[in-house]
C-alpha cells in the first residue's frame, strides 16, 4: 500500500532545545485548587525561562518583557500584535496578585470564579479581620487592577488571552535562544519551521527514512507554535533556506 505524502514549501528557521512546564488544565476539584496550579505553573515558568533564556531577548526586549509578551502571545483581544505596553502594568500588578497569601481568602470559601470576574464584594467583607498593613496591600493591588472603564479587571483579559496562548501547550526553548508555546508532544531536536500559506509556525519532526530513495526525509507534523520573535516575517528576513518538506 503506498503511504500518502503532502509536499509543502518553506523554510527551516530552528530546533527546540528544550521543553518546559505545561499549562494545567481545568479539571480540578475546585476553582481555588486550580488557581493554585497556575500558580505554580507560574513560578515554575519564571523559574524555567529565567534558567533557560538570555537577559535580555534576542530582540532587545528585557527577560520580563519577553516573558509577558509570550505569556499572551505579544496580542490584546481582539487586537494585533504587539501589545501595548500597558499590558505589562497589568501583568505586574496581576504578579503581586500571585504572590500574596490566599489562605485567608480560602478559609473564607470566597468564589473565586466571581473574584476573576471583577466582583470584589466577598474580598470587602473580609477587610475587617484583616490588619492595617493587609488591608492597604489589597486596596492598592485592587486600584491597580481595576479597569479605568468599568468594573471588570483589567486582568480579566490579560488571563483569558494567557490561556489562549498557553492552554494545551507547553514552554519550549530554541537552539537559537527563542522562547514560546509549543504542542505538548514536543520533544528536543524537533523543528521549527515556516512554511508558506499558514499564520503560525510549524513544527516537524524528522523521521527515520525506510526503504524508497526518492524520499530523502520525510516529517510528521507535531502542530503549530508561538515563538516569541519570529511571527511576523523576522525569520524569513534572515538567511533561512527554502525547502520541501514531505509530510506523512
Amino acid at each position: 500500500m503506498v503511504q500518502k505524502t503532502l509536499k509543502v514549501e518553506g523554510c527551516y528557521v530552528t530546533k527546540i532545545k528544550t521543553v518546559g512546564p505545561c499549562f494545567p488544565t481545568s479539571n480540578s476539584s475546585s476553582a481555588w485548587e486550580y488557581a493554585r496550579e497556575v500558580k505554580r505553573w507560574y513560578d515554575d515558568s519564571v523559574s524555567f525561562v529565567h534558567t533557560e533564556v538570555k537577559d535580555p531577548y534576542l530582540n532587545g526586549q528585557s527577560i520580563t518583557e519577553a516573558f509577558w509578551r509570550t505569556i499572551i502571545g505579544d496580542r490584546e483581544m481582539l487586537q494585533p500584535r504587539p501589545a501595548a505596553s500597558s499590558a505589562g502594568e497589568v501583568f505586574q500588578a496581576l504578579t503581586e496578585l500571585i504572590r500574596m497569601d490566599w489562605t485567608l481568602f480560602e478559609n473564607l470559601h470566597l468564589d473565586f470564579t466571581r473574584v476573576t470576574n471583577g466582583d470584589f464584594s466577598q474580598i470587602m467583607d473580609t477587610f475587617a479581620l484583616m490588619d492595617d498593613e493587609q488591608r492597604e496591600m489589597i486596596s492598592g493591588l485592587l486600584s491597580s487592577l481595576q479597569s479605568p472603564g468599568g468594573p471588570h479587571l483589567r486582568t480579566t483579559r490579560f488571563f483569558k488571552d494567557a490561556v489562549a496562548c498557553a492552554n494545551g501547550r507547553r514552554w519550549g526553548v530554541t537552539e537559537s535562544g527563542h522562547m514560546g508555546f509549543i504542542p505538548p508532544r514536543s520533544m528536543p531536536g524537533d523543528l521549527i519551521c515556516l512554511i508558506y500559506g499558514t499564520q503560525t509556525p510549524l513544527i516537524l519532526r524528522r523521521n527515520v527514512c525506510q526503504g524508497s530513495s526518492d524520499l530523502k526525509w520525510t516529517y510528521t507534523l507535531i502542530g503549530e507554535c508561538y515563538m516569541h520573535g519570529i511571527m511576523d516575517g523576522e525569520a524569513l528576513q534572515s538567511q533561512n533556506k527554502e525547502s520541501w518538506f514531505t509530510l506523512i
